[in-house]
């Protein structure tokens, strides 16, 4: 009688935990798979050890065996992605050579993709996800604008929303946008700007002055229908002289949505 309890509260307690389970599928699959290979690295590992005591003809083996282990969890956690080019990517001379899904950052899925430039480019890209169906599901941005000249490549990451599953996603596609558009507002009369620069929350702009100049100035970061996203002031005040010229950094906080910023607005503060 006691036998059939237990083994009837067994059965219970394992139907409650699968139940409990909010995983999908693919991702139970990918947690197994990586907990496996994180045993079989630990197993190389002590191997390795072990080979060094031994002499080089078993490390040899062993290293074959670390290097097959490391490769296997890069392609579990690391899975490449199809991606195509969008006309406008392809009219810039814009392509992608192999594209993978990086680490998270912050609960935000990544997307790391290897770009060459046949011609000069600077602007700015974006990787829209779609699933099965066709239908869109996020759209990911880099978080600096690209200034490249042509022949050279470089390694670009596209972090999407934490709401987009990549694990959903079938296909990618790469689009190029405008640059980010730069203004200064009357209040900065005699005050030129140009070289407008983004990387993750860091906004640096090249200003000339035409006539002397003394206070602080704000940036303000604005959506494609030119809205406000945020604001970022200089920690200290310029004092600048007729002619001079300087480049300015201002920093925004981090709930500014800088992968929706479409333009900056300078104004005197």
């Amino acid at each position: 009688m006691n036998r059939m309890n237990h083994r009837s509260v067994f059965l219970i307690l394992l139907t409650c935990a699968l139940a409990c389970d909010k995983r999908t599928a693919e991702e139970k699959g990918r947690d197994l798979a990586s907990n496996k290979l994180d045993m079989a690295q630990g197993a190389a590992s002590a191997l390795e050890e072990r080979a060094q005591k031994l002499g080089t003809s078993v490390g040899h083996g062993v290293g074959d065996l670390v290097r097959g282990v490391g490769g296997g969890v890069d392609d579990v956690l690391h899975p490449t992605v199809a991606v195509e080019l969008d006309a406008s990517a392809r009219a810039a001379g814009v392509d992608v050579t192999r594209a993978s899904r990086g680490d998270d950052v912050a609960g935000r899925g990544v997307i790391v993709a290897h770009l060459t430039f046949a011609s000069a480019f600077a602007g700015r890209l974006e990787l829209r996800a779609f699933g099965a169906d066709g239908t869109e599901l996020g759209r990911g941005r880099m978080d600096e604008t690209v200034d490249i000249e042509a022949s050279a490549a470089t390694d670009a990451r596209f972090g999407f929303d934490a709401a987009v599953r990549l694990g959903t996603v079938k296909s990618y596609r790469l689009l190029t946008l405008p640059a980010l558009r730069l203004a200064t507002h009357q209040s900065l009369e005699g005050v030129t700007a140009s070289q407008l620069r983004l990387k993750g929350n860091v906004v640096s702009v090249y200003l000339v002055f035409e006539r002397p100049f003394q206070g602080t100035i704000e940036a303000r970061a604005l959506a494609d229908d030119a809205s406000e996203l945020g604001r970022a002031a200089l920690g200290a005040p310029l004092k600048q002289a007729v002619g001079s010229a300087t480049r300015i950094e201002l920093v925004f906080d981090d709930g500014t949505a800088m992968g929706r910023v479409a333009g900056i607005e300078l104004k005197k503060k």
